[in-house]
């Protein structure tokens, strides 16, 4: 299964890389451009988790993404009030994205028991997303995590994440198949490939 991680940079994502390693690191610096895939088996199922940087100049790279992977893994940082309403812009984007078609999304709200936390990001599954979702045969799902992500609420929302994946694998599976081969119209390059280009865990 392969899975991306997308949000608003600072908003907790390759911290949440380092908890599914095993070893939480708060101390991270922000994602530039692609990151690093890592591979993880996680309740039976082997899963890449593929990171990409949440800055505004790295945002287009999101939609290629959607193509490659069977589930998608949106973090939001509860306690930035300034920046949920971009946050919750951008997880609009997500959800109305051709590629997002059908793919379960989960909404980790990270940092929930910081002093900044806003109960307007409760609602982050809202009528308005829930319409959202639903037009496009999306699932989603929300699981409030606190700053040190030491609770089971994330791995939780990580069990549904890749239940679903798994109950609709026979649909999904061959179309990132397809989806994630390279366009016939694309140029052929004698240099090394890109790191969108890099093999994807299939299954």
């Amino acid at each position: 299964m392969n899975v991306c991680l997308v949000g608003l940079d600072g908003a907790g994502k390759t911290t949440l890389q380092s908890l599914l390693r095993g070893r939480l690191d708060s101390s991270t610096v922000p994602t530039v451009g692609l990151g690093e895939c890592l591979c993880v088996e996680q309740f039976g199922s082997k899963v890449a988790i593929h990171d990409v940087g949440g800055g505004r100049e790295f945002r287009s790279l999101w939609g290629d993404l959607y193509k490659k992977v069977h589930g998608i893994i949106f973090v939001l940082d509860a306690s930035d009030e300034a920046r949920f309403a971009e946050a919750k812009h951008e997880l609009a984007v997500v959800a109305d994205s051709p590629a997002a078609l059908g793919k379960p999304i989960l909404i980790v709200l990270n940092k929930s028991d910081a002093s900044g936390w806003t109960s307007e990001a409760g609602t982050m599954i809202g009528a308005d997303q829930v319409l959202l979702f639903s037009r496009h045969h999306s699932v989603a799902c929300a699981a409030k995590c606190p700053t040190a992500m030491t609770t089971r609420a994330f791995f939780g929302g990580l069990s549904w994440l890749l239940r679903c994946v798994g109950n609709g694998l026979a649909v999904l599976g061959p179309r990132v198949a397809e989806e994630s081969k390279p366009t016939a119209t694309r140029p052929t390059r004698t240099g090394p490939r890109s790191e969108l280009e890099r093999p994807l865990l299939r299954g």
